[in-house]
């Protein structure tokens, strides 16, 4: 039977716990919980425990170690097929993370799968930098699974070289909502060139997502599908698409979207395609650039 331990770092200058292929080192001075993979596919899972800074690491279903006190998570994960999961967890510092080579994918829910804690936000007090390292496969996946439960990041935020992003709150509308992914400040993505990695034939989707800064989409050197829809957005929105035969959708079903802040896309070089929705707030006209068609 698994055995849940909790707060046993309080007695140790540093922790190094072994994750079979990988280890988790915790520094009660910094608060700085580092997870270091290897040349192996990695599967790492850290769950939030209901209370601030306290979570539990686990690596194939196993309980490795609890840790109180965490105020930063850096993860360096290697080479290999890597996932890191995080759910419900609540840290007041910075997260940062390079996945490496390998097919890798970057997930956070609101419930934990594996321990007895309960449901909660994801929520990340300083910066996020997530650089996924430009391999073919790599996926983002930003997923509100439980009820009122939200993600909350409130640093700047950036997800590089990814080849698919999926960040699906589930508040039903483009008002804020707290089952919404929610971004204080600014919001940076850059797409690889391999595309689609869920199979859902799109490589990035935001709904019910709330960005409160600006926000920077960099398209791929390839055919890059975008949805926005259910989300608002307070200052710039940006979409640079580069080159392929892009598509930038903001029309799905009657999932309207509010653009507080000027909207400028840019399609580049390619066939492209901007498709409007007449139901979106606008506070100002769309400025569009290199988009044959827009319908």
């Amino acid at each position: 039977m698994l055995r849940r331990r909790r707060g046993v770092c309080a007695v140790e200058a540093l922790e190094d716990r072994m994750l079979l292929s990988a280890t988790a080192n915790f520094s009660p001075g910094s608060g700085k919980l580092t997870i270091q993979g290897d040349s192996n596919g990695n599967g790492i899972l850290i769950e939030g425990t209901g209370a601030e800074g306290s979570v539990e690491v686990y690596h194939g279903g196993a309980l490795i170690g609890s840790f109180t006190g965490v105020k930063h998570i850096r993860a360096n994960l290697g080479e290999g097929n890597d996932v890191l999961h995080l759910s419900a967890v609540e840290i007041s510092g910075n997260l940062t993370v390079n996945m490496g080579s390998g097919s890798d994918t970057f997930l956070t829910k609101n419930t934990p799968l594996v321990g007895a804690s309960p449901d909660g936000d994801v929520t990340i007090g300083g910066n996020v930098k997530v650089n996924m390292g430009n391999n073919n496969g790599d996926y983002v996946y930003l997923y509100s699974d439980s009820g009122d439960h939200g993600t909350y990041l409130k640093g700047n935020v950036s997800f590089r070289g990814v080849a698919d992003v999926d960040m699906r709150g589930d508040g039903g509308s483009s008002v804020v909502e707290s089952s919404d992914i929610h971004f204080q400040k600014n919001l940076k993505i850059t797409l690889s060139q391999f595309g689609d990695a869920n199979g859902d034939g799109e490589n990035l989707r935001l709904r019910d997502v709330n960005v409160h800064g600006t926000t920077q989409i960099l398209g791929s050197v390839a055919e890059d599908r975008m949805e926005i829809y259910r989300s608002q957005f307070s200052k710039l929105f940006k979409v640079n698409a580069r080159t392929g035969d892009d598509l930038v959708d903001v029309h799905i079903g009657g999932g309207w979207n509010r653009f507080n802040g000027p909207i400028t896309v840019n399609g580049g070089i390619g066939d492209d395609t901007y498709d409007q929705n007449p139901a979106n707030f606008l506070s100002e006209v769309e400025t569009l650039w290199g988009i044959e068609n827009v319908i």
